[in-house]
């Protein structure tokens, strides 16, 4: 479960980098006895959002170990929340 967590943080910092640029990401990893969860927030970029495959690949990541993911705009911020149960 570890790798996923590792591969899933990886895609959305590589996202962010992408979409955003160069922006400060907050990510809180939280352990428990039943799952990993990850939250990634950062700024929303000034350029014009561009359809790609990394949040299609990290929701088909989690739901594939009985997960979800989701990411949306939320305010000035984008949001990546995934739950993977252990």
């Amino acid at each position: 479960m570890s790798r996923e967590g590792y591969r899933v943080v990886r895609e959305g910092l590589t996202n962010t980098l992408r979409h955003a640029g160069r922006v400060r990401v907050a990510v809180r990893i939280a352990i428990s006895p039943r799952a990993l969860d990850l939250d990634m927030t950062n700024p929303l970029g000034s350029s014009t959002p561009r359809r790609g495959l990394g949040l299609d690949g990290i929701k088909r990541r989690a739901q594939a170990l009985g997960g979800h993911a989701e990411g949306a705009a939320k305010g000035d911020n984008w949001q990546l929340q995934v739950h993977l149960p252990w």
